[in-house]
């Protein structure tokens, strides 16, 4: 069978890939690489890392859903009240407000604008 040309937009990038049917490829000998004119793709942003350690007596405010942190609205050691916006989330194409569940004092921003966070991330830790 003969090989297919296709353009492919990944992230706003255009790519032409060649495409051939499996029982055409030839297997390459154990542990070579197989020969390939390949450009490597662009990565999504990278998810949350895992933070600093809560210490105890905190409140982990976590993602209720997956999405992309648009902004984060507060910093570390400012005091903050029940309610307050401390994350914007960008979920389903739609802004989330992720808000404070009490008072208390910021001790760690566990994310940053552009980070892909799933649902149950850690955002932020309050004292």
């Amino acid at each position: 069978m003969a090989r297919r040309r296709y353009r492919v937009r990944v992230n706003g990038q255009v790519f032409e890939v060649e495409v051939e049917p499996l029982e055409s490829v030839e297997t390459e000998p154990s542990g070579a690489p197989p020969a390939t004119d390949t450009v490597p793709l662009p990565q999504p942003p990278q998810a949350a890392q895992a933070g600093p350690v809560v210490p105890s007596g905190a409140t982990t405010v976590t993602s209720p859903l997956p999405g992309v942190v648009l902004e984060v609205k507060v910093a570390v050691g400012e005091t903050v009240a029940a309610g307050q916006l401390l994350v914007l989330l960008e979920a389903m194409k739609m802004e989330n407000e992720i808000v404070a569940p009490r008072q208390g004092r910021v001790a760690a921003v566990l994310v940053t604008p552009g980070a892909a966070v799933s649902a149950g991330d850690a955002l932020v830790t309050l004292d």
